[in-house]
């Protein structure tokens, strides 16, 4: 973003994380949009994954 002159925080989100992407983000940082999204952190992080449909890198496993 920076090569284009952007150089303010984007807010990374279910909306918005599919559209870095396709623009050429391979490392999508979201704070707020899993931390603060009010559904749980691992809901919201499937959520986000699910909207750049990416795999889970990490699978939780019960005992």
């Amino acid at each position: 973003m920076k090569t284009i002159g952007y150089d303010k925080p984007l807010y990374m989100d279910e909306a918005t994380a599919p559209l870095a992407v396709a623009a050429g983000a391979n490392v999508p940082v979201s704070g707020s949009a899993i931390f603060a999204a009010g559904i749980g952190v691992w809901a919201a992080l499937q959520r986000l994954r699910s909207a750049i449909n990416l795999r889970p890198a990490l699978t939780l496993r019960s005992r």
